[in-house]
Order: structure tokens, then sequence, then C-alpha cells
């Protein structure tokens, strides 16, 4: 993972401070900001979980959420035909599916990618893209990699 791009990401949660977190366990490492979440699978295996602060890179002993229960179940998922960039109020969003209602901040999920040092969301292949059957959730997986990003609001 990406350090500095993972400090980008969660530095807006001082009030959660659990959330600027690395979350190590087993044989995986979890970020969240509680609205997009990033899992890597590792070889190495770690005896028992552990957080690591990103901004003071020293252990943090508060509980990390449990992000298993938030995961989409994969028959709930559906394919994703095309990711495009669109402008709505004067903001640019990412809107996955042509039409579809829901819309992603765009900074959220450009920032969400460079923490697996994706810079060009668009020139992924869109066979590793997933969204939910009602459009709230993106979900993008390969090999050890796993993202999932909540929909930022409803066109």
């Amino acid at each position: 993972m990406n350090i500095q791009a993972v400090k980008s990401l969660v530095k807006c949660q001082k009030n959660r401070p659990i959330l600027q977190c690395l979350h190590y366990e087993k044989n995986r490492i979890i970020v969240t900001n509680a609205y997009s979440l990033i899992i890597e699978t590792q070889s190495l295996k770690v005896e028992s979980s552990f957080n690591i602060d990103t901004n003071t890179m020293t252990l943090n002993p508060s509980s990390y959420p449990n992000i298993d229960m938030i995961l989409p179940k994969q028959d709930s998922l559906t394919d994703v035909n095309s990711i495009d960039k669109v402008i709505h109020d004067n903001e640019v969003y990412y809107q996955i599916n042509q039409g579809s209602e829901f819309l992603f901040a765009k900074d959220l999920l450009e920032q969400t990618f460079k923490c697996l040092d994706y810079k060009d969301i668009l020139s992924l292949p869109l066979d590793n893209f997933k969204i939910t059957h009602k459009g709230s959730q993106l979900v993008y997986q390969v090999n050890n990699q796993y993202i999932m990003i909540l929909a930022d609001r409803k066109d």
C-alpha cells in the first residue's frame, strides 16, 4: 500500500482516530475511512491483530471496526458496463453504468485507488469492477486487492 496516499485518504478522521490506522490481521491489511474500504491480502502472517497509526507510525490499542459484516455478498453484485466522469451541480463525479442514479465522488474514488498505486481508474479493465444491485457500492477486486466505495449521492 502507498502510505502517503493512505494518509491522505484517512486524514479527515480526527474524531475517529482508529480510522487513521492501518489494521493488520491474519493475512490481510485493512484501511477504511467509513466511505471507502481497502483490503490487501499478504503472504506475511501475523499472530495477532494490531493497528498502526498512519500519522505517528505507532501502535494504536483501540478496537478496529469489524469490516466483514459490511462486505457485499457476491450474489448481490452485478457487472459494470461503463465508468464515466459526469458533472453534477458543478462537481465532477464518476457514474458507474450509464444512466445509474448513483454518483461516486471523484476525489474519494481517485484517492482510494491511489492507495494501491492505481493512477487512472478509467484505464482499469471493467471485468474487475462490480456494483451492488442497488448501485450504492462499487467493488474492485483483482488478485490480492479489494476495494469497496460507497456512492456519494443519488443523481
